[in-house]
Formats: C-alpha cells, sequence, structure tokens
C-alpha cells in the first residue's frame, strides 16, 4: 500500500514539475514537453489522472492560451491525449462544463470553421476533438459544426498508421455526444453508415475505433427508435459486436490481475458491453443471433472472473438488461449460457460481496418473465420450460442459496444490497 501511494505520488509531482516548465519554453520545446507529459499521463491510473487534470489545470491552461504563453496547435497535442484517456476510460467530465477553457475552444472552434480563406482543416479537427474531449453538454449550434467536421476525418481511407490514428481520434471524439444529445439524421446517418459498412468490408478501422462508431449511432437511438432497423437489420449489429468481442478476447491477458489500468482491449470490451447495454436496455426488434451473442459474453463473464473486475461487472448489467428486454424471448435465454455461468457464480458467493445484489436482480428479472410466460403455456410445454430451467435451479442449489443469503443478509449494512421482501418473488412455482 506504501509503494503504491509513493509511486502515485511520484508520477504526479513529475508531471506537474513538467508542467510548469512550459510556460518558460520556446514553441518547438514546448512540444517535446508536452510529448513527455502525454507519455506520463498514459502510465497513470485513474485516481492519478483524476488529480491531475481538474479544473485548476485547465484554468491554468486557458490562461496561457488567453496570454499567448502556449499556442493553440500546441494546446491541442496536450488535450486531444487527456481527451483520449478520459474517453477511453469512459470517465465523466460534469465538472468542466462551465470552464472558460470551454468556452475559448467554443469561440476557436467558431472562428477557424468561418473564414473562408485559409481554412486549417486540421486545425479545425483538432479543435472539435479537443472542445468534445473536455465538455460532455454540447449546445446544437456545436454540434452542428463539430460533427460533421469529425464524421469528415473519419471517413478519411488512408491505410497508413498516422491517418488511422487521426480516424480512431476523430470517432472516439463523436462518441462523446450522449444519448441526450439530439441531432438529425441528415447531419450523420450516410456518414456513419458508410465508416462501418466500409470497415466490415476492408476492415480499416483499430477495434477501439470500430466500437466508438457503433456507439455514436446506438446513443442516437435515444431520439429516433426508427434507427434500430438500421443498426440491426443493415449493419448488423448483433453478429458485428459477437465476432469484435470474440477478436478482442484473444488479446486480454486473463492471467494478470487489473488494478484500475487494463490494456486497451480490455476498456474496449468494456465499452462494446456498455453501449450493448444502452441498446438491450430500449431494443424491441428480435435477432436470430443473439444467443451467440449471449454466449460470447457468457465466456467473457467466465474468462473475466477471477482477475477482471469491472469486465465481470459489466457483464452482470447487461445480463440483467438482457433479462428485461422484451425483444429477447426467454428460450434464448435458455438456449444459450447466461443461466448456468450465473447460477454457477451465485452459488459461490456471499452476502457480503458487493455485486450480489446484481446477481439477484437479474434473477429477478428472469423469474418474472418465467412466471409471466408459464400463465399462458400449454401444459406440455409448461412442464418442459420447468425441466429446463427449475430443474437446473435445483442441481445448482439455487433456492437454498437465497434462503441461505436472505438470513445472513444485514438489511442496511450496504444500502443497495438487499433482497425484495417477499422471498416468493426469487422462486418458480410451477
Amino acid at each position: 500500500m506504501t509503494a503504491c501511494k509513493r509511486k502515485g505520488k511520484n508520477i504526479v509531482d513529475k508531471f506537474f514539475e513538467l508542467f510548469s516548465n512550459l510556460k518558460k519554453s520556446a514553441k518547438i520545446m514546448q512540444l517535446q514537453k508536452i510529448q513527455q507529459i502525454n507519455e506520463l499521463t498514459n502510465k497513470m491510473n485513474v485516481d492519478e489522472f483524476c488529480s491531475v487534470f481538474s479544473t485548476d489545470l485547465f484554468n491554468e491552461i486557458e490562461q496561457m492560451i488567453k496570454r499567448m504563453k502556449l499556442p493553440k496547435e500546441n494546446a491541442v497535442v496536450l488535450l486531444k491525449n487527456m481527451g483520449y484517456y478520459k474517453t477511453i476510460n469512459r470517465l465523466d467530465g460534469d465538472e468542466f462544463v462551465c470552464l472558460p477553457l470551454v468556452r475559448s475552444f467554443d469561440l476557436m472552434v467558431f472562428n477557424e470553421n468561418d473564414k473562408i480563406e485559409d481554412k486549417n482543416e486540421k486545425l479545425l479537427v483538432d479543435l472539435c476533438e479537443c472542445y468534445m474531449f473536455i465538455n460532455k453538454r454540447y449546445p446544437t449550434g456545436m454540434l452542428l459544426v463539430c460533427v460533421p467536421c469529425l464524421l469528415k476525418a473519419a471517413l478519411n481511407k488512408e491505410e497508413n498508421e498516422e491517418a488511422q490514428k487521426e480516424v480512431e481520434m476523430a470517432l472516439l471524439a463523436l462518441r462523446n455526444v450522449y444519448l441526450w444529445d439530439d441531432l438529425k439524421k441528415e447531419i450523420y446517418l450516410n456518414e456513419i453508415k458508410e465508416i462501418v459498412q466500409y470497415h466490415q468490408e476492408h476492415h480499416n478501422l483499430t477495434h477501439l475505433a470500430y466500437q466508438s462508431a457503433w456507439e455514436f449511432l446506438i446513443n442516437r437511438l435515444f431520439f429516433d427508435r426508427k434507427l434500430e432497423e438500421v443498426i440491426v437489420n443493415e449493419l448488423h449489429l448483433i453478429q458485428e459486436s459477437t465476432r469484435e468481442l470474440d477478436k478482442l478476447m484473444e488479446y486480454v491477458d486473463w492471467k494478470e490481475k487489473r488494478k484500475g489500468k487494463g490494456g486497451e482491449e480490455d476498456k474496449v470490451i468494456i465499452s462494446w458491453l456498455a453501449v450493448l447495454d444502452i441498446y438491450f436496455s430500449s431494443c424491441k426488434i428480435r435477432n436470430d443471433e443473439y444467443v451467440k451473442l449471449f454466449n460470447s459474453i457468457s465466456r467473457i463473464f467466465q474468462t473475466a472472473n477471477t482477475n477482471h473486475l469491472e469486465i465481470c461487472n459489466r457483464c452482470i448489467i447487461l445480463f440483467r438488461s438482457v433479462a428485461k428486454s422484451r425483444a429477447v424471448e426467454v428460450d434464448e435465454l435458455l438456449k444459450s449460457k447466461v443461466i448456468d455461468v450465473m447460477l454457477e457464480e451465485i452459488a459461490r458467493l456471499d452476502a457480503l460481496n458487493f455485486l450480489i445484489e446484481r446477481y439477484l436482480s437479474f434473477f429477478k428479472e428472469l423469474i418474472d418473465r418465467l412466471k409471466s410466460k408459464m400463465e399462458c403455456m400449454e401444459e406440455a410445454k409448461r412442464k418442459e420450460t420447468v425441466r429446463k430451467v427449475v430443474g437446473k435451479m435445483e442441481e445448482e442449489g439455487y433456492e437454498d442459496c437465497i434462503i441461505g443469503l436472505s438470513q445472513c443478509m444485514i438489511v442496511g449494512e450496504f444500502d443497495d444490497f438487499y433482497l425484495i421482501d417477499n422471498l416468493d418473488d426469487y422462486f418458480v412455482f410451477c
């Protein structure tokens, strides 16, 4: 514990030492120091990053730009790397919404965009990315400038590494356009479809870029339910996400215990699980490939179980959304491995495990669905369902587990983790 704190303190102190030297450096030397700062940032864990990239730091950057001690071309190199880290780690940014730095980038974006002559397209893309990385709430006027600009950058089909990285950065910035940000389809749909479909044919995007393109599109479902037809039947979300998750599993070191800073592949898996949770929380279209996807996620869940707690946690949250989704038939869950792996896991948990509430919530949703389903079943079909589900639950000791948890769980010790008062809700009576 002491060693970890000492390491964290050293990396933070070194960051501020490098940053303080920026003010005294010429433009060329500033870029060298910013590259060093960026390399240091990429080694930080989340706590270290959040302690460094604070309101105070952003206010200082804004003052340096304002007083011409930090050229905006240099500022974007620093802020784009910061935005990359913030977004890939799915960190919030509410506290930065009203910062002077946000307003400064707002003005810089409009000024560059409004130029008739000598417009610097590369700088405009950089400014838009920085604006979307340091902010979280975007006025419609800014979206109408930034989204087309970033989509245009993401449509670059050059295959060299530098171009690929710039495409990845543009799509990562677009991932920050959240559920509640309303955009007309005319602004983005043809472009994002082209990006996704071109990748499906040519595999030109990184895993992170491809996931980010999907997340941007799925977030638009909040305002336009008709997009689900495009997402599922035209762009094949279920098939593509299954393939991506299976591929990403090959790159993760599952034997290494993650302590707050995993590799990029870990984080892309987490982002896929998060965006699929958004999808299944509201989807209405049935799909024949759900079972394959659920089996893929079940494999991730079992593999992540020991060393990758955040991935495991995201799987459970997603399973709960799947159990609730009316687009998913109970039979599809029965055919998949989801119920098996969840039963195996809950049997070894105790009431003090902080994930217990989420496991229980999954079974509560599943059993509610089963009870509803069996009410309108024919006798033969009802008996088959009993054989598949209730028999499996008895085999795994599910009912004994629930009763045992109810006896040892102290209501109120953990505010969010408790069994619902009526234990009958956790059982299927046939």
